[in-house]
C-alpha cells in the first residue's frame, strides 16, 4: 500500500482550513441543535462562581419572602384533634392576616401568593390554631367567603393570586382541543373562562405578540358559579349556591392573577421562566411580571413587543427593555449570597419572614406585645407568600441550589426587572463567530507549533476562552458559549494533529516503506538516541560525471534532471522493494534493506533493486536523448553485513540512520562499481548466487581491511 501523499496546499494552509471547518459544524449545531446539556452544566458553574468571587452584598429590602416551611406546616394544629391541618390551609387563615394588616395600619406594597385556590373552601369559618373568632365571620359564613371579605375589604394592599395553565406547549390550541378536553370527563360542559378572569389578559395577536406558549387547561382561583355551570348544574339550582355563602370568587377583588408556571430544560433545571402564557385567545402575563407592572403604575395595554424584548414604558425614567427569547421567556438571574455549608434560599439575599414570625407579631400587637418579628417593617413591601416545606412538592432546581422553593422564583423576576439586572444571552451569529474564530486560531497556532506544544497553546486558548466567558457572565450579565468552544477547539486540536501525522507519513513514505514507517511510529524505543545491531544490505548509488555536467545547466534545470531520475528510482526502492531511503547525498543514493522490519531475503531485494534501478535508467535515457537532454549513467554497489542502526545525534536534532564498516565497504563497491553496472560482496553473492548470473572481478583493496575483498558484477538475473 502506498502512503497517502498530502498536496503542497493541503500541507500548508490545509489544517487552518479544517479547523475552521470543524468550527462552523459546530456553530451550526449550537444555532440549530436546541438545547446542550453540557452547555447548561458550564452556566450553572457560572452562577455558582460568580456567587462566590463577586457576593451579592446589596441585596434589595422591597421584597419580602413569606415562608410556609415544614415546622409552620407541624405548628398548625386542629384545636381538637392536635393534628397539623393539611396543605392548603384554611381560607380563613389568609383572611384573617389581610384583616389583621387592614386593622392595624400595616399596608404592604403588594401581597403576593404563590398558592393555587383552585377548589373550593366551603367550610364553616371556626379557631384553628392562632385563629381567633370574629362577628365577621358570622356562623354559616364559609372560609371562601370570609377570604374574599378581606380582600375587599382591604383595597389599598394589592393582592396577586396564582393560577396554573397547562400544559405549556409552543403549539397553539384550536377551540375543538378545549371542547374535547372537557368533554371526554362525560362530566363538564366547556365554558369559556368568566370574564373576572379575562381582565387581567389581553386578545393575542401572533402578529403583535409574537410567539409565545400556549395553555389547555387553567386553574384559577375559586369561582363557585362559573364552576357550578361549568360542572353542568342546571341554572334552577344554582341559586342554591347561596347556601353557607359559598358564593365567592377570588378573582373579583385580586389585583391580578397570573401563571407561575416554569418549565424546567432537558436536564431539570428552571432556567427560564415564560412572561406570557396564551390560553383561548387572550394572552396573559405572568404573576410577577402583573407585579411588576402594577408597582411601576404601568397598564398592560401598554407594554410592547419587539424581536427578543418586551418594553415596559415608565411614568419616570427611561422604558424598561426586557431582553427575551422567541417565546418571550425570561432567563432568570439567580443573585443570593450563601453561607458555607448551607443550600437554603432564606440566605438568598432576600428579606426572609416564617409564616409563623409574621402570625405571632401580628397577634402580639392585637394583645399589646412586643413582637420579636415586628410586622410594621413589612410597611412599603412586596410580600410573595408561598412555601418551602418537602409536603407542599413546590421545591425546584436551579443553577445555584437542587431544591429551590419556587417561590424564590417570583421574587427572583420582580427583583430582576425593577433593576433591569438581566441576562442577555448571545445571539446565535455571535456563538457561531465565536466557536469558528476559536478554531481557526486552533489551526493557525498548529502552523507554528509541534504537537505537545500545540496541546500547551490550544489549551490556553480555551481557559482564555473560560475566563473571558466568566468575566461576561459575571460583569455584563452576557452568556456566550462556551461548551462548544472549548469541544470544538479540542476537535480541532486533534484532527489538526492528524493532519500533521498525514503529513509527516507523507513526507516519510518518500524515503522508507509503509511497515518501516508503521514501525518507527509505534515504537518509540526505535525513536530514542542510540542504535542496535542488525544485518542488513545496503545500496550505494552514484552518477557518473554529473558534477561535470551540471557546471554547464543553470539551477532548474539541474533540480529538474534530479527529479526526473531520482522519482524513478525511490519508487523502485520503496514500494516495489521495501527498502529504506537512508540520504541524498549530492546525486548518490544511499539505502538499505531489512531494517527496521528483519527479512531473510534482504540481499535478493537489494540486488533486484539494483538491476531494476540499472533498466530503469537505460529507459529514461533513451527518452531524454530524443528529447535532446545530456544522458545519465550510473554505477551501484551492494554489501550483506552487520550494521548499528538507530537515532543519532543530539537531544534537539537526529537523524536515524545506519553506520559501520559494512556502509563504508558498500560506498567503496559503488566507487569501483563499472558504468551502468552493480558490484556486490562476496556475502551478498553467496546469499543471492542461485537468482542472478554473476561474473567474477578482480578482488578491491579496502581500508581496514587486510585482504583483498572478492566481488562479483551482475550480469542479470538467471
Amino acid at each position: 500500500m502506498r502512503p497517502i501523499r498530502i498536496p503542497e496546499w493541503v500541507s500548508r494552509f490545509g489544517r487552518v482550513i479544517i479547523a475552521a471547518s470543524i468550527g462552523v459544524l459546530f456553530a451550526l449545531w449550537t444555532v440549530f441543535g436546541g438545547y446542550s446539556g453540557l452547555e447548561g452544566t458550564t452556566i450553572n458553574a457560572r452562577f455558582r462562581l460568580r456567587n462566590w468571587l463577586y457576593p451579592w452584598d446589596d441585596p434589595p429590602d422591597n421584597i419580602v419572602f413569606v415562608d410556609i416551611n415544614d415546622a409552620a406546616l407541624a405548628a398548625f394544629t386542629d384545636d381538637v384533634t392536635d393534628f397539623p391541618i393539611r396543605w392548603p390551609w384554611p381560607r380563613s387563615q389568609w383572611a384573617f392576616l389581610h384583616k389583621w394588616f387592614r386593622e392595624l395600619g400595616i399596608h404592604p406594597a403588594a401581597m403576593v401568593y404563590d398558592i393555587i385556590f383552585d377548589l373550593a373552601d366551603d367550610a364553616e369559618v371556626r379557631r384553628m390554631g392562632y385563629t381567633i373568632e370574629t362577628e365577621e365571620a358570622r356562623p354559616g359564613t364559609s372560609c371562601d367567603e370570609f377570604f374574599q371579605q378581606q380582600l375587599e375589604r382591604e383595597d389599598d394592599v394589592p393582592t396577586f393570586l396564582a393560577a396554573l395553565f397547562t400544559p405549556q406547549s409552543p403549539t397553539p390550541f384550536t377551540r375543538e382541543d378545549y371542547r374535547r378536553r372537557y368533554e371526554s370527563t362525560d362530566r363538564f360542559q366547556w365554558l369559556e373562562p368568566p370574564d373576572s378572569l379575562k381582565r387581567f389578559g389581553i386578545p393575542y395577536d401572533p402578529d403583535i405578540h409574537g410567539k409565545a406558549y400556549h395553555a389547555r387547561d387553567v386553574s384559577i382561583p375559586w369561582d363557585s358559579r362559573w364552576w357550578a355551570k361549568h360542572a353542568g348544574t342546571p341554572p334552577e339550582r344554582l341559586e342554591e349556591l347561596e347556601f353557607m355563602g359559598k358564593v365567592s370568587s377570588l378573582l373579583e377583588p385580586a389585583e391580578g392573577v397570573g401563571t407561575t408556571t416554569m418549565n424546567p430544560e432537558e436536564d431539570g433545571i428552571t432556567r427560564w421562566a415564560p412572561l406570557f402564557i396564551e390560553y383561548d385567545g387572550i394572552l396573559y402575563p405572568s404573576l410577577p411580571l402583573q407585579v411588576v407592572l402594577h408597582l411601576l403604575g404601568t397598564p398592560l395595554e401598554t407594554v410592547r413587543f419587539e424581536e427578543n424584548a418586551v418594553i415596559v414604558p415608565r411614568e419616570e425614567g427611561s422604558d424598561i427593555r426586557i431582553p427575551v427569547d422567541k417565546w418571550n421567556r425570561i432567563l432568570l438571574n439567580f443573585r443570593y449570597k450563601r453561607p458555607a455549608g448551607k443550600e437554603d434560599y432564606a440566605t438568598a439575599g432576600f428579606v426572609y419572614v416564617n409564616f409563623w414570625q409574621l402570625f405571632d407579631g401580628l397577634l402580639a400587637l392585637k394583645e399589646g406585645r412586643e413582637p420579636v418579628f415586628h410586622p410594621r417593617a413589612l410597611d412599603g413591601k412586596t410580600l410573595v407568600v408561598g412555601s418551602s416545606a418537602e409536603g407542599t412538592y413546590d421545591l425546584r432546581a436551579i443553577p445555584i441550589a437542587q431544591r429551590f422553593p419556587a417561590v424564590g422564583t417570583i421574587g427572583t423576576i420582580v427583583r430582576t426587572i425593577l433593576q433591569e439586572d438581566f441576562l442577555h444571552p448571545a445571539p446565535p451569529w455571535v456563538d457561531a463567530l465565536w466557536i469558528i474564530g476559536g478554531t481557526f486560531l486552533v489551526g493557525v497556532l498548529g502552523l507554528f507549533f509541534a504537537p505537545v506544544q500545540h496541546a500547551l497553546a490550544t489549551i490556553v486558548l480555551a481557559s482564555a476562552h473560560a475566563v473571558s466567558s466568566f468575566v461576561l457572565f459575571a460583569k455584563a450579565g452576557v452568556i456566550v458559549d462556551f461548551s462548544h468552544v472549548a469541544f470544538a477547539e479540542i476537535m480541532a486540536y486533534a484532527v489538526v494533529t492528524v493532519t500533521q501525522y498525514f503529513q509527516v507519513s507523507s513526507l516519510f513514505g518518500r524515503y522508507i516503506t509503509p511497515e518501516v514507517r508503521r514501525f518507527l511510529m509505534s515504537n518509540n524505543s526505535a525513536l530514542e538516541l542510540g542504535g542496535q545491531e542488525t544485518e542488513v544490505s545496503i545500496l550505494f548509488s552514484d552518477l557518473k560525471g554529473f558534477t561535470s555536467m551540471s557546471e554547464k545547466m543553470t539551477a532548474p534545470q539541474v533540480i529538474s534532471a534530479l527529479n526526473e531520475y531520482f522519482g524513478p528510482m525511490f519508487r523502485i526502492i520503496i514500494d516495489e522493494h521495501h527498502g529504506t531511503l537512508d540520504k541524498l547525498i549530492g546525486d548518490a543514493i544511499m539505502a538499505y534493506f531489512g531494517h527496521p522490519r528483519p527479512t531473510d531475503d534482504h540481499p535478493l531485494q537489494a540486488v533486484s533493486a539494483a538491476v531494476q534501478m540499472q533498466r530503469r535508467l537505460g529507459e529514461l535515457r533513451q527518452k531524454w536523448e530524443k528529447e535532446g537532454k545530456p544522458l545519465i549513467r550510473m554505477r551501484i554497489g551492494v554489501n550483506t553485513g552487520t550494521v548499528v542502526a538507530g537515532n543519532m545525534g543530539d537531544a534537539g536534532r537526529t537523524d536515524y540512520s545506519i553506520i559501520g564498516d559494512n556502509v563504508n565497504l558498500a560506498s567503496r563497491l559503488e566507487s569501483n562499481a563499472p558504468v551502468d553496472g552493480v558490484l556486490i560482496s562476496e556475502t551478498t553473492y553467496e546469499r543471492t548466487k542461485d537468482r542472478f548470473v554473476f561474473k567474477e572481478r578482480e578482488p578491491i583493496l579496502v581500508k581496514g581491511k587486510e585482504k583483498p575483498v572478492k566481488v562479483y558484477e551482475v550480469v542479470g538475473f538467471k
